[in-house]
């Protein structure tokens, strides 16, 4: 720890950089990914991909 900002050269920081509860939350969210919701997210990122590409077209 004598290493990190202020005391040392190496600057940490962010909004929820070693919070806790932040960290808890994040391995639960992981945790709770299989398959299925990987499909559903794929399914969601087409879905978004191709309405951006009918409302802006080249």
């Amino acid at each position: 720890m004598e290493r990190i900002a202020p005391a040392g050269d190496v600057y940490q920081a962010g909004t929820l950089s070693g919070n806790p509860l932040a960290v808890a939350a994040g391995l639960t969210a992981l945790s709770m990914l299989d398959d299925e919701a990987y499909a559903r997210l794929a399914a969601t990122t087409r879905a978004l991909a191709e309405g951006l590409r009918e409302a802006a077209p080249a």
